[in-house]
Order: C-alpha cells, then structure tokens, then sequence
C-alpha cells in the first residue's frame, strides 16, 4: 500500500518554526530513519503493513517535539490533532538597538561533506567522530553552520554520516552512483535556494511626529502621509528564497525627547507576502517599534551592521552615479 503523512498547521506561522521532521518508520522498511525539511513535511512510502510512524519535529529554537501516528489503509485520510508549543514566547515591542551578535546567528550558513564514510585515520570511532563534530561546531559559537552528508556508493558508512547530519543539524542523502550526485545536491540546496514567498511588501507606518530622512534602497518603495497624519513607507522587497535575510535601512528623524530615561513608540511595521508553500496571501504585523531616549548622552557607540549596511548602499549609489557620469 502507498500511503502519504504530512503535517498540517492551524497558521502558516507554526510552520516556520520547524526546522525539520524526523520519521522513524518500522523496521521492515528500506528506510528507517527520514529527513523532511521542506513544509508540510510531506513523507510518501510503500508498506505492507500498518504501523505507528514518529515524527520528531526539530524547532528553530533548538527543541524537539515528539508525535505519533498509526497508520490505516482504510479510509482515504485519517487526521490526529495534537496541541504542540511551537512559537517562541513573542516580546511585547522590538527595540531598536541591535545586538551584533544576534544578526550573526541570522546569518546561513551551510558545509555539504561528500565522502564514502568510511574513517580510516585519526578518529575512527562513529561515536567518536560525532562528538568531535559537535565540538567543532560548538566552538564555531555565533558562526555556527549546518552539516549535511552525502554517501557515495553501497559500502559507505550510513551509520556515520547519519549521525553527522543530526549533530550538525543538516540532512544526510544516499548517492548510488554517479549519476545521481547533481539530484542529491539539487535536493540538499532546495531548502537555502527555492523560493518561499513571492511579491514580499514591507510597511512601517511611524508615529506622529516621526518622519523619515532616507530609505536606503534599491528596492521600489512608497513615501506618504496617511489620513491621521501619520508618514508611511512601503518597500516593494520582490521575492524570498527560504531562509534569505533582506536587510533594508531606513532612517528617521526623531522630535525632542520627552523624559529623562523612557521608551519611544516609533511606529509598527507589517509584512505581506504570498506563500508558495500554502498558495496563499499572508500577512505579519503590527510589531511595535521603540526606541529608549535619554536627555543627554556622554559617548554614542554605532551599531557595526547598521554602519556596514550604510556603506554599502552609500558605495554602490556612488558606483552607479560614476557609471552614468561616464556614459555621458
């Protein structure tokens, strides 16, 4: 009998919160352990015989939820609902300081290890050899990567390159011949590079009183004043691959401050976009934007990513206007 499990989510938000499902099926099967890293976690395979198939979904936030679901091939679809924590706890407002260390954790970044498997200096222990991966990984800190394995050939080590792939928190794919190296990339790299929302709109909508210097970008955008008076910006950001990070800059003029030491609401920012995963149109926001003012300030320490962010747009704006002062 073939049959098809899958996960299905009350939003398209929980979704995102996984980084991958682990399928443990029964033992009579080709595959016993199965990554799944793409929504909804969709898992097709042929069996004989009923059973009970695990998933262990993989959060972004390092935990992992653990489900079960018996199989009929009875009736077409069989639904088993479960109530699982898969969001974060929310803050109430973003502030506007950034921690340098946290844009690095946001930063991708992936090793692909192609081999046979087989340890034959050095470390030679499968136990060992993922202890001292892990290590290795741990000690890369906020520049931390995935690791996803490729074994080439019937006699490689699948027992290892398994247990690499789950430290380093990647995928491990079977490579019969030669033939099939390109496919087994191609499916590796469909997470980092297939494309998750399409026509991606960004919009902050500021504060009275708040009004917006520059928009530091190549991307079409929209500056307005909305009925209440409010400024109003809007970036057309194009089209997202999974996982990309697209920064934009934005700077705004602020009024005097009001207090010695308080919270400023900025404005609120929202997203839309359409989902190529759930074929539909989705929408993020409001999230508060604050900044803390102070009446006086001794020494001012500028944020390194705000600061590299700015060069390059302020370098590439004067690229392109030396390119056209050539032209004429």
């Amino acid at each position: 009998h073939e049959w098809t499990m899958e996960l299905r989510f009350e939003s398209w938000v929980d979704a995102t919160a996984i980084r991958k499902v682990r399928y443990t099926l029964h033992e009579t099967c080709e595959d016993l352990v199965v990554h799944v890293i793409e929504p909804p976690f969709c898992l097709t395979r042929v069996s004989c015989k009923t059973f009970a198939v695990i998933a262990e979904l993989l959060l972004n936030d390092g935990r992992t939820l653990k489900i079960e679901h018996d199989l009929t091939f009875g009736p077409p679809e069989t639904f088993h609902t479960v109530i699982l924590p898969l969001r974060p706890k929310q803050m109430p407002f973003v502030k506007a300081s950034m921690n340098p260390a946290s844009l690095e954790k946001a930063v991708v970044r992936s090793t692909f290890l192609f081999t046979d498997g087989l340890a034959t200096k050095g470390i030679l222990d499968t136990d060992d050899l993922c202890a001292a991966a892990r290590d290795a990984l741990d000690e890369l800190g906020d520049r931390r990567c995935t690791l996803s394995t490729f074994g080439f050939g019937g006699d490689h080590s699948a027992t290892l390159l398994q247990g690499l792939a789950e430290v380093g928190g990647g995928v491990y794919s079977y490579v019969e011949s030669e033939d099939q190296i390109g496919q087994a990339f191609g499916e590796a790299l469909g997470g980092l590079l297939s494309t998750t929302h399409q026509n991606v709109q960004l919009s902050l909508k500021l504060t009275p009183g708040v009004t917006i210097a520059r928009v530091c970008t190549d991307f079409a955008f929209e500056d307005g004043e909305g009925e209440d008076g409010a400024r109003t910006v809007v970036v057309e950001a194009a089209d997202l691959f999974a996982e990309e990070r697209r920064d934009i800059l934005i700077m705004l003029r602020l009024p005097s401050a009001i207090g010695a030491d308080s919270h400023q609401l900025l404005g609120h920012c929202y997203a839309r976009a359409f989902s190529v995963v759930l074929s539909r149109s989705e929408a993020v926001g409001p999230v508060k934007l604050a900044v803390r003012r102070q009446a006086s300030v001794d020494s001012v320490h500028n944020n390194p990513h705000v600061e590299r962010h700015q060069s390059r747009f302020l370098t590439t704006e004067a690229l392109t206007a030396a390119n056209q002062a050539a032209r004429h």
